[in-house]
């Protein structure tokens, strides 16, 4: 009988030094969520063609890949952008990374923004998001 008592007394023990009257805090969450299409953490838009394309036309890509004469790769359009991509998209993104194992684009300029990379690459990662 003494041991059930022991052990009764131990549970309470143990049961009231548990509960206390400290507040739990959450765990935070994420309020402002990354945007994949800038980096900023403002917004959450998904990238889509439009934010690549100008990025295209920006930088003046489209002056020689707009026929798909250089490389293989045409950057004209959604349809060719896509497919000229998807045939070597490591090489491509060397190219405008400024890597080794391709040769830096655009050809004789400095390497594009890092946040404009960003954005063609999370739209590849998306899956080439049209609209």
């Amino acid at each position: 009988m003494k041991n059930v008592s022991n052990i009764m007394v131990s549970v309470l023990m143990v049961i009231t030094v548990s509960c206390s009257n400290e507040k739990v805090t959450p765990a935070p969450t994420n309020a402002n969520p990354v945007n994949t299409n800038t980096g900023n953490n403002t917004n959450t838009t998904a990238v889509t063609y439009a934010n690549v394309s100008s990025i295209f036309n920006s930088r003046n890509c489209t002056s020689c890949h707009g026929s798909g004469h250089y490389s293989g790769y045409s950057l004209n359009s959604y349809s060719n952008s896509k497919s000229s991509i998807e045939k070597n998209t490591s090489k491509f993104l060397k190219s405008i990374k400024h890597e080794s194992g391709a040769s830096p684009m655009p050809q004789g300029g400095s390497k594009m923004p890092d946040t404009e990379i960003k954005t063609i690459e999370d739209w590849i990662n998306s899956g080439y998001v049209e609209k």
